[in-house]
């Protein structure tokens, strides 16, 4: 039994020897990985761009992000065509969310990548940040057509106009006509009328109107077409 015991604490000890070398070793490896961590350098990342939304116009567009709860954040440089333009600006940061909006002009017609990256005083830089943006111009106007009206009947006092179904983009046309009073009368007709009347207009009569569009829903710019004048047969 006596043997046993013996054996069994020797047993024991080597491992518990075994254990403490090996715990040494791992010790010295994460030793000599912290130190190389140390000699080379900690790189530091500013907080970056967050919530980033851009507005679409006519050749040009707003591009707006949020800067959150990092105080480093001093500058930004802004880039697009595949870094071949870009912008470099100073920003005042404080306790609060903070709104950075920059507005692009002369900007032709095209889809666009931007880059983002947040600054601090000492050259440190955020991860990238990017959004696709575009802009509108000639060849959109051309897309563009006044909002047809489907029918037109006489009423008692005056006359009722179908409009056809609205495109997506279609936000409302502005019509103007000469009443029986020689009154220059103007209204807003919105994407949800269907059937309006125009009150106290000429038997032979006319009314002019232009259609106004949004490219994207919170477009910098409203497209108008040209006017269309209707001449009445009733």
């Amino acid at each position: 039994m006596k043997i046993k015991r013996v054996i069994s604490r020797y047993i024991s000890y080597g491992l518990m020897g075994f254990l403490l070398c090996f715990t040494l070793i791992q010790c010295e490896s994460r030793e000599d990985t912290y130190r190389e961590f140390i000699d080379d350098g900690e790189t530091i990342y500013v907080g970056k761009a967050d919530s980033i939304e851009v507005r679409a116009g006519k050749e040009r567009l707003e591009i707006s992000w949020l800067l959150l709860s990092d105080p480093k954040v001093s500058s930004y440089r802004l880039l697009w065509n595949n870094g071949n333009d870009s912008i470099v600006n100073s920003v005042v940061k404080t306790e609060n969310v903070d709104t950075v909006r920059v507005m692009l002009t002369g900007m032709p017609e095209y889809v666009y990548n931007f880059d983002i990256f947040l600054l601090d005083d000492f050259g440190n830089s955020s991860v990238r940040a990017s959004a696709i943006g575009r802009t509108y111009g000639e060849f959109y106007q051309s897309t563009l057509f006044n909002r047809l009206f489907t029918a037109s009947k006489r009423i008692s006092n005056g006359l009722e106009v179908t409009w056809s179904s609205p495109s997506d983009e279609f936000v409302s046309l502005k019509l103007e006509y000469l009443d029986n009073e020689g009154q220059i009368i103007n209204k807003i007709i919105d994407r949800t009328v269907e059937k309006d009347t125009l009150l106290n207009i000429p038997v032979m009569g006319s009314f002019k109107y232009v259609s106004a569009f949004l490219p994207e829903p919170n477009a910098l710019d409203t497209f108008y077409v040209e006017p269309t004048t209707v001449e009445l047969t009733n």
